[in-house]
């Protein structure tokens, strides 16, 4: 696929973003994609967020338990963009218009506390990994092409990211490294829970891999980067007046209230 090709893809899919039906094109396009040429969409897509103006502030490591893969049809992790302009603080109220067929999901993100040359440089420097954050990960959990394309769909639509719900505390390092359990609430229901057993040392792995992503494609994680690492439970629906809710043991929370 040429560069053009890329460009021309890449407006489509991008108009389809800002209309509120993210991958309608691929109904009509027909494209034949391989994984690669799915990221290059997803980069280019980008860059023309870029030159309007929005702000990279991290990256996400999705599709990363067995239980995601098979909603999500795939059979390996997959990476995306964080967006300053889909980024909200715990306790606000959003709009269902804002979202396509919203799902959400409960989950870790860290905060890097210094640049990312290098996948070698974090494993040799861990601490590096910081501000350890529950968050709800929001997602436009809406596919147009068929179940054999929907991986490469998948990467080209962001990994289906839609923003991110954000304590403004982190947790204690302690607790980071502590067994505890991670559970989301629907309307004060618990509708999933998770042992998280010595989070930090498991994640830097998988950074590191997004590390060496992102340098494939020209990019690196920097200082103040969020990273969503990625969660062990799937995707839930929220509808109308429904207040999710993330929680890591007994003090850390996250919530937020849908509108419409």
């Amino acid at each position: 696929m040429s560069c053009m090709q890329i460009h021309d893809i890449a407006k489509s899919l991008l108009q389809d973003f800002d209309n509120r039906r993210p991958g309608a094109s691929f109904t009509h396009l027909n494209l034949e994609l391989n994984i690669d040429q799915a990221y290059d969409l997803q980069f280019a897509i980008a860059s023309m967020r870029k030159q309007r103006g929005e702000k990279i502030i991290g990256y996400k490591i999705g599709c990363t338990s067995a239980a995601i893969q098979r909603q999500m049809g795939i059979t390996h992790p997959v990476f995306g963009h964080v967006w300053d302009s889909e980024t909200y603080e715990s306790g606000c109220k959003l709009a269902l218009s804002l979202f396509d067929h919203l799902a959400i999901e409960g989950e870790l993100a860290v905060t890097l506390g210094e640049d990312i040359p290098s996948s070698s440089l974090l494993l040799e420097h861990p601490e590096a990994i910081c501000d350890i954050k529950p968050v709800i990960e929001l997602h436009n959990k809406v596919f147009y092409a068929t179940e054999d394309k929907r991986a490469c769909e998948l990467i080209a639509n962001n990994a289906i990211h839609a923003g991110i719900v954000c304590s403004s505390i982190p947790i204690s390092s302690d607790a980071a490294d502590a067994v505890s359990n991670l559970k989301v609430f629907r309307n004060n229901e618990l509708i999933g829970e998770t042992l998280i057993d010595h989070f930090k040392s498991r994640i830097v792995r998988a950074v590191a891999e997004l590390v060496d992503h992102l340098g494939r494609h020209g990019e690196r994680l920097l200082k103040d980067h969020i990273v969503l690492t990625g969660s062990m439970l799937p995707l839930w629906h929220a509808g109308s007046q429904d207040i999710i809710t993330v929680t890591v043991g007994a003090c850390d929370r996250v919530c937020c209230l849908f509108e419409g």
